[in-house]
């Protein structure tokens, strides 16, 4: 845990961790439909400065070092509306171990701390940003580019298109519309 952050008395905690001990998560992805860890609670939330882009090839979870697939990653600039989910302060520690093992497993991914509106008010929620310095960074692709990256590209996790009609699914039960997103997603399910 790296990403330790000092609160007004020098309290130092992983990002996202507040001062009661609770952890909150902005999802924007596959976390959304497969957190793996314990949800207090979950709320539709808006994160300023980042939007979500199939900007990172994959080589463990959706692909492999030989055929990449595509998965997602926060990129800088505009907004995403995504799911804040709420941990318990008794399970948040494992909740970050496990969020890091899973999403830093390659290092493409930075830890962050961001601020989530909710209907309730902002929260301070940790989150993992795209390194665009990253050899994994596919910057920003085509709907034609990004499709053809996707389908066909299989990973521990199963088919990479799989990824795509589940969050797309995911962020429909929210009732989150993402255009890029749907363009990618009718594009994945016509080349099949």
């Amino acid at each position: 845990m790296a990403d330790l952050s000092a609160d007004a008395n020098g309290q130092k905690r992983p990002a996202g961790v507040h001062a009661d001990g609770r952890l909150w998560v902005f999802a924007y992805g596959s976390l959304i439909w497969r957190p793996e860890f314990p949800v207090t609670s979950s709320h539709r939330a808006r994160v300023h400065g980042y939007h979500r882009d199939f900007c990172l090839h994959s080589v463990e979870h959706r692909g492999t070092p030989e055929r990449s697939g595509l998965v997602l990653g926060l990129a800088p600039g505009g907004a995403c509306l995504g799911v804040v989910f709420e941990v318990a302060a008794d399970a948040a520690l494992q909740a970050v171990e496990d969020l890091d093992t899973r999403e830093l497993a390659t290092t493409a991914y930075i830890p962050r701390t961001v601020t989530a509106l909710t209907a309730s008010g902002p929260v301070k929620a940790r989150t993992y940003v795209c390194d665009r310095a990253h050899w994994q960074y596919a910057g920003r692709l085509t709907v034609a580019e990004a499709t053809g990256r996707i389908v066909g590209a299989k990973g521990r996790y199963g088919a990479n298109e799989d990824y795509v009609s589940q969050t797309l699914k995911a962020l429909r039960d929210r009732g989150i519309h993402d255009a890029r997103l749907e363009a990618i997603g009718a594009a994945v399910a016509n080349a099949r």
